[in-house]
């Protein structure tokens, strides 16, 4: 099967045919540089998985960008291409949730990872899912969840 879309390489992932890493071929039609934006209303996650993603990607030509809100997400994407985006669904800091951005987006330009820190099944998670998205990581699973998606082994991943 060959992978055109973001939401083919979603349904990709979730299925475990891939990782992100073995889909060069893919991100080489996207870009030469990876736009990935981080959107959550902590100011302190968004730093530390600014990190983790430099540590993930390194030695690959990427731009990061942040978001504290889906408000001031939707204005980004607005303006410019995202290819890969971390959203958290629940912001009570910021006008917007997670939620209003995946209502408003277009799916099928943007690989979509929600990052949440909601523990069980919550209406903001029932609701992605009805909407199609289904990657979802849990802020205490962050880190090894992530070297397992881009095919990053505890080895390299590690100091992240």
């Amino acid at each position: 099967m060959s992978i055109k879309t973001p939401l083919e390489v979603s349904r990709a992932v979730e299925q475990g045919r891939k990782c992100l890493a073995d889909l060069h071929e893919f991100w080489k039609l996207l870009a030469p540089t990876i736009r990935i934006m981080v959107v959550d209303d902590e100011k302190t996650f968004c730093d530390y998985l600014m990190e983790v993603l430099k540590h993930i990607f390194a030695g690959r030509k990427y731009e990061l960008m942040t978001a504290f809100s889906g408000e001031q997400a939707l204005a980004l994407m607005e303006n410019q291409k995202v290819d890969l985006l971390f959203l958290d669904l629940r912001m009570p800091k910021a006008q917007g949730d997670g939620v209003s951005v995946l209502e408003r987006m277009d799916k099928n330009q943007t690989v979509v990872l929600i990052v949440t820190g909601i523990e069980g099944e919550s209406p903001e998670i029932i609701r992605a899912r009805e909407l199609g998205y289904v990657n979802i990581i849990r802020k205490t699973d962050l880190y090894s969840d992530l070297c397992i998606i881009f095919g990053k082994g505890e080895r390299q991943c590690h100091g992240c």
